[in-house]
């Protein structure tokens, strides 16, 4: 796989608040930005990696030359580029598209701050999947967000400059194949010059473009942004540290009663895993994986139909922890029956039962006082049947009462301004995003509220920070946050939470 790094901008704005560094040469967490990239990529397994700078940035032009002819970090780099000035991001990618043809590509700009760990999970995604992936992003920190529009398919299917109840923003990463190009030239031809205009000409040319979801993505435009990426790569490590700490803790510890305690894991059927059923089986086997690390003996993973296949009605008594993500009614009859002889089932069948149903989320969160869309009344509105996965935007009454026939039973609520935040939660032990402190204590109360320990969800916040819980849910896939989500989970059955419960 190839990579590129557009690195042809002026970088006016941070000269004008006084640094400076050329931007590709900005040192964020002890690195050059330049350097970040070039490294991040070749423990990407990068074929070749090929950049731009303009041609009156004499420093970034000789560090690319190092690089190409040194190396970095004491590694030889497969690194070729181009110096030119450009009149936008467009161009200079027009520019380096001779050296993309061949196979996939990610191209980003040299200022894209991410967390790592994320990122080798989308490229290795990116790469299985062997389509054309953008990372997408629910963190908005940007003057001027382009909001990417998506469907229960996986796929993008707009890319926006206003909200229009979108989830997502682009993060500025690009995961294409060659007949991308084919549309970059046509966009040259017509004289357009903005990334975004090319985002959009790939949708008009038909391709499809799946998504990836990535917690946080920060660029540097002002100087206060590299503060910002500081603080967020040094919590990022901190997450690091804290995931390798997780698999270190001694097995001794799980061996309480003399023999290793034994779980049980029970996977979601695919009917209830509409195109996320590999990333539901992930999280499932990374809190397996973590259990087995730390001495449990992991008695089974299984897909929730396989209890009737194998006639399994009663759980049997040497399991003390079952992890499940089970939603039908003669997996959750078992689990029930279980909770009833003392096993600690996470998450609780009767709170799973409760997520089952929309109008009863919708319903509990109106008695506790828990802020929500108000109920439809006219105009646009939102339709989500009680127990499927079908969520509609309506326009206007007609469709709204059209889609509540079509879907019945159903719920309908009004339609929210503002920007939608997607959380996941593990109860009173993490939450994802990390910066949305009211959100995460309403979530938490909810919880509680529900019996469901590990959830997740989606809130509207609008322009003067005030929220709405829209959805809330059992034991999501945690795309965004999987390995330290695996690790907190995996925590609650460790011997010091036996009190607690």
């Amino acid at each position: 796989m190839k990579f590129a790094i557009i690195a042809a901008g002026e970088g006016s704005r941070l000269a004008a608040e006084g640094v400076d560094a050329p931007k590709p040469l900005v040192r964020i967490h002890g690195e050059r930005l330049i350097d970040r990239l070039v490294r991040i990529f070749m423990e990407n397994g990068a074929e070749e990696i090929v950049a731009i700078c303009n041609d009156r940035m004499a420093d970034v032009e000789q560090r690319l030359h190092d690089i190409s002819n040194k190396g970095l970090n004491g590694k030889r780099v497969p690194l070729r580029y181009v110096v030119k000035s450009t009149p936008g991001s467009m161009h200079s990618f027009c520019e380096l598209s001779a050296y993309l043809y061949g196979g996939l590509f990610v191209l980003t700009t040299v200022d894209t701050i991410f967390r790592e760990d994320e990122f080798a999970a989308y490229v290795k995604a990116f790469r299985d999947a062997g389509t054309p992936m953008f990372p997408v992003t629910d963190f908005i920190d940007d003057e001027r967000p382009l909001y990417v529009g998506t469907n229960d398919n996986g796929l993008i299917d707009g890319f926006y400059d206003a909200p229009h109840g979108c989830r997502y923003i682009s993060t500025g990463i690009y995961g294409l194949t060659p007949d991308a190009l084919h549309t970059l030239h046509g966009c040259m031809e017509r004289g357009e010059v903005r990334m975004r205009q090319f985002q959009r000409a790939l949708i008009a040319d038909g391709m499809q473009i799946r998504y990836f979801p990535m917690s946080k993505v920060l660029d540097i435009d002002h100087k206060s942004d590299i503060e910002k990426a500081e603080q967020f790569l040094a919590e990022a490590s901190g997450i690091e540290h804290r995931k390798e700490k997780m698999c270190t803790i001694d097995a001794q510890d799980t061996k309480e009663y003399g023999t290793p305690r034994k779980a049980m894991m029970i996977g979601r059927a695919p009917r209830f895993s509409p195109n996320a059923e590999e990333k539901d089986a992930a999280i499932l086997k990374a809190v397996g994986d973590i259990l087995e690390k730390q001495g449990f003996a992991v008695a089974e993973y299984m897909k929730e139909d396989a209890l009737a296949e194998k006639g399994i009605k009663v759980v049997p008594d040497d399991v003390a922890f079952i992890f499940s993500m089970a939603r039908s009614e003669d997996a959750l009859a078992v689990l029930q029956e279980a909770t009833e002889k003392g096993i600690r089932v996470i998450n609780n069948p009767q709170g799973v039962t409760l997520c089952n149903s929309r109008r009863s989320i919708d319903q509990l969160m109106r008695d506790n006082d828990v802020p929500t869309a108000p109920h439809y009344i006219r105009g646009a509105g939102w339709v989500k049947s009680d127990r499927g996965h079908d969520v509609c935007f309506c326009p206007d009454e007609q469709t709204v009462s059209q889609k509540m026939r079509t879907l019945a039973p159903a719920i309908a609520t009004a339609h929210l301004e503002g920007h939608e935040v997607k959380f996941y939660g593990v109860v009173g032990r993490f939450f994802h995003p990390a910066d949305y402190d009211d959100i995460r204590q309403t979530a938490e109360r909810l919880s509680r509220l529900t019996g469901v320990e590990v959830y997740g969800g989606d809130a509207i916040v609008n322009a003067n920070g005030t929220f709405a819980i829209i959805d809330f849910n059992d034991w999501p896939s945690f795309a965004a946050c999987r390995d330290e989500a695996a690790g907190e989970i995996a925590r609650m059955a460790m011997p010091e939470n036996d009190a607690k419960h």
